[in-house]
């Protein structure tokens, strides 16, 4: 028997906030690069009851939101009996 793992694909969402100050007037294009510029970036977290890196999460504010399906692209063997 052979097993192949098989890697995949999908769009998820990262929300963040922005501050901007009563007197400041900024447009969408700057309040986008100010969120760009400040976001902390999306981390490989250890869980999900293994080893190795199998959870993506966020700090403070920030969220991810991952809804729908992989769209699977590539497979190698991992192991034949």
């Amino acid at each position: 028997m052979k097993r192949y793992r098989v890697s995949g694909e999908m769009i998820i969402t990262v929300t963040t906030v922005v501050e901007v100050e009563d007197d400041e007037e900024l447009t969408e294009e700057e309040i986008i690069d100010r969120a760009s510029n400040e976001f902390g970036g999306v981390q490989q977290l250890v869980g999900n009851g293994g080893f190795g890196d199998k959870m993506i999460g966020v700090d403070g504010e920030d969220t991810i939101d991952a809804d729908g399906w992989p769209e699977f692209k590539e497979c190698e063997l991992e192991e034949e009996e």
